[in-house]
């Protein structure tokens, strides 16, 4: 191996490092924003409980709305994250003439996403929906039991609004691997097309 090739096997190893770094750090950041959601629903309901009333369930529905958005927006980044590792990853395999020098994306990521493993994923999501309804059922509740106009009216806005950036959020965390995997592909393509601007460029 000649001393290009030694110095591009390195930087994509140190670029697939930091990628990978970043990944966990964004996982690491959803976990903090999961624990964040229960928290305040558990302060909430302890309150309620304390003060005997539901009025604390009102602004709670925006809050977890909103707190899931983020969560979906952090997933968008991690997802985002990781096709760019799995693309240095090919790179790094093409270099080393198809030998995995990394295979974080390429063999173990899937594990989690396929198989015997994905069940209790989808059952996290189920009774995290389900409790999702559930906050926004009491607060609908609170916020209605003859409370005034602008409370009822900041309720819906508020709830509806945090609807809204939840589904966004969600979409576009769903779209996330496949446009930003098209969009490295182009990318990786042009640059590999474009003419060399150091060499002669003729007559």
């Amino acid at each position: 191996m000649d001393e290009p090739d030694r110095q591009l096997v390195e930087t994509l190893r140190a670029e697939g490092v930091a990628l990978f770094q970043a990944n966990q750090a964004g996982r690491s950041l959803v976990v903090q924003i999961a624990a964040l959601m229960l928290t305040a629903i558990g302060v909430a309901v302890a309150a309620g409980i304390s003060a005997h009333s539901d009025a604390v369930a009102i602004p709670l529905p925006p809050l977890v709305l909103l707190l899931l958005s983020y969560v979906f927006q952090q997933y968008t980044d991690v997802t985002v994250t990781g096709a760019a590792r799995a693309a240095v990853e090919d790179r790094l395999a093409e270099a080393l003439g198809d030998r995995r020098g990394l295979i974080y994306e390429y063999a173990v990521a899937p594990v989690r996403r396929s198989g015997p493993l994905v069940r209790s994923v989808q059952v996290l999501q189920a009774m995290t929906g389900l409790a999702l309804l559930a906050v926004i059922g009491v607060g609908l509740v609170a916020a209605f039991e003859g409370r005034a106009w602008y409370i009822e009216v900041g309720f819906v806005i508020g709830t509806i609004f945090g609807l809204l950036s939840v589904a966004l959020s969600y979409r576009d965390m769903l779209r996330s691997h496949e446009l930003a995997r098209r969009e490295i592909e182009g990318k990786l393509k042009g640059a590999a097309s474009a003419p060399s601007s150091g060499g002669p460029q003729g007559p």
